[in-house]
């Protein structure tokens, strides 16, 4: 039974390294079939070309006063070649990959039938050991300890880090809306005449646009941190005040040189643009290394189970 369990488990861990396989083929498959209408679309083109220049068009007709025609001639035909060649490769290519897909899937449909008996006959041992007094079974209860507490780690983390991935991708949404904000409205200020009534609303308009923006990129600072700081120190989002630059528009139409006072406001929030870059990069680089902590950890987790799905598979039963 011992032996049997092997060769079982040698055959199912096949599985994982398959399946990487047919997603590579899968979606290289995938490229090449929306890539093929349009190479052929440039075979058949290149080749009308040619023959068109071979029978005689205008380009031909230039061709033989200018004295290149031979050579010109010579140049479409190898273009038509070369477009053929591409095509009828990634053709070529297609079939193989087709084949090895197919190869792949009905593998893949074998060892998972292996996989459901391992698991069967494997869980039936594992529940005997259990429920015995053998000595030997001390290493596997301790190795079955470690790989459970690896596994519920590694959940947890991959948890937190999808988390923080999708608030960052959040982030970065709103982090474009309020850098286009910003360009637009300094255009405006800079752009235009404050007199210009149209240009002051669309101005406001953006201006306002700028500070929902910042509200709502702290906003998911803060989730994020609450996501992220368990593992990293997360570096601090910069202070804004918007009153003083509230107030300073609301004295603007009392100065005499109201673009100042906008170009001072907006010279505060590029400033804080400037910083809040920094903090996001900063956030990115530590996403990065979590994901790189938890294939880490996935990848321990996988060599515990390794050695205690060995473990029990060797253990002689009394």
């Amino acid at each position: 039974m011992n032996e049997y369990l092997s060769e079982l488990k040698r055959q199912t861990d096949e599985i994982k390294d398959i399946r990487l396989r047919l997603e590579k083929a899968e979606r290289e498959y995938e490229i090449l079939s929306d890539n093929t209408d349009g190479l052929f679309s440039a075979f058949r083109k290149e080749t009308r070309e040619a023959e068109k220049f071979e029978k005689g068009n205008f380009r031909s007709f230039i061709s033989g006063i200018l004295g290149t025609k031979e050579a010109d001639l010579k140049r479409e035909r190898q273009q038509a070649d070369s477009a053929k060649e591409e095509y009828e490769s990634a053709l070529g290519r297609m079939n193989i990959l087709r084949e090895e897909i197919i190869a792949m899937r009905e593998n893949l449909t074998i060892l998972e039938g292996k996989k459901e008996e391992y698991d069967r006959l494997f869980s039936e041992k594992l529940s005997r050991i259990r429920e015995g007094t053998m000595d030997k079974a001390e290493e596997i209860k301790s190795l079955e300890e470690k790989m459970n507490l690896l596994s519920a780690e590694a959940e947890y983390f991959e948890t937190a880090v999808y988390a923080a991935g999708k608030v960052l991708e959040k982030l970065n949404h709103v982090f474009r809306e309020f850098e286009g904000c910003l360009k637009v409205a300094r255009w405006c200020v800079e752009g235009f005449s404050r007199s210009d009534e149209a240009n002051r609303r669309s101005r406001d308009i953006y201006l306002d646009n700028v500070k929902i923006y910042v509200g709502e990129m702290t906003e998911h600072y803060d989730e994020l941190k609450s996501r992220m700081e368990n593992y990293f120190s997360v570096p601090s989002v910069p202070d804004f005040d918007w009153s003083e630059v509230d107030m300073v528009r609301l004295r603007s139409d009392l100065i005499t040189e109201p673009r100042k006072v906008d170009e001072y406001y907006l010279d505060n929030i590029k400033r804080f643009y400037d910083d809040f870059l920094i903090f996001r990069d900063g956030i990115s680089d530590n996403l990065s290394a979590a994901k790189e902590i938890l294939d880490m950890k996935n990848e321990e987790y996988e060599n515990i189970k390794d050695r205690f799905e060995y473990a029990v598979i060797n253990l002689k039963e009394e």
